[in-house]
């Protein structure tokens, strides 16, 4: 029977096969195989992009205001990307489904226990997936503001998202800044966090080093300790 191992490095891994035999004889041969963890890019992209937000001060200019948005959407969506691509690398499986509840499946699969939807890092590392869904598939009426009966029936105000976001780190403070209060410096920071601290977590049920270890010291990301709004 042949049987796989892998070793970690960098950005990848190097899959190993050897050799087949039956009846006493070979009928395979040694194998080798470069697979890149692209998860791990994800992951110190997100990093980055939190501590570039860190280092904007807001001036009052649309245009400081702008770059801060884009480093801590980005910062959101690397993070979201970093769960998404480590469950399809260690699943060998690229479907679509819930990234969350298919890293569960892997885990009772391998006779783990699953991580509980009432664990803290399970309701983080959902709110962090449900902001980075409404930002890449953004809807007309997600930003809506006014009078209730007249803003869109899915509006940010009117959903559960709000509430989890503002439980889980600091908004700009008040007045508006050209950009949602919700894209903070800290919004950034937690993203990265919320992700990596999930998949810590997964990596320990299944008794396992995570393969970003060696990488964590780019990983980690200072959170800045403001009140929440």
């Amino acid at each position: 029977m042949a049987r796989r191992t892998w070793k970690s490095f960098g950005s990848g891994a190097i899959w190993g096969w050897n050799k087949l035999a039956y009846s006493g004889k070979d009928i395979g041969f040694m194998g080798i195989l470069l697979r890149t963890h692209f998860s791990l890019h994800h992951a110190q992209a997100a990093a980055f992009h939190a501590r570039q937000a860190a280092n904007i001060a807001l001036n009052g200019t649309e245009e400081t205001a702008i770059a801060l948005g884009a480093h801590v959407s980005a910062a959101v969506i690397s993070a979201g990307a970093f769960l998404e691509a480590t469950v399809n690398e260690i699943s060998e499986n690229d479907e679509r489904s819930g990234g969350l509840k298919r890293l569960n499946t892997y885990l009772k699969a391998h006779y783990a226990m699953g991580i509980p939807k009432s664990d803290p890092r399970w309701q983080a590392a959902t709110t962090l997936m449900d902001l980075r869904n409404r930002l890449v598939h953004y809807t007309h009426d997600w930003l809506d503001d006014g009078s209730d009966h007249m803003i869109g029936n899915k509006a940010l105000n009117k959903s559960s998202l709000l509430s989890r976001m503002q439980a889980e780190f600091a908004f700009l403070p008040p007045p508006g800044h050209y950009i949602p209060r919700f894209l903070s410096p800290d919004c950034a920071a937690w993203s990265i966090v919320t992700a990596t601290a999930f998949l810590d977590e997964f990596f320990r049920r299944l008794n396992e080093q995570p393969f970003y270890s060696r990488l964590r010291d780019r990983i980690e990301v200072e959170r800045q300790d403001t009140p929440r709004s």
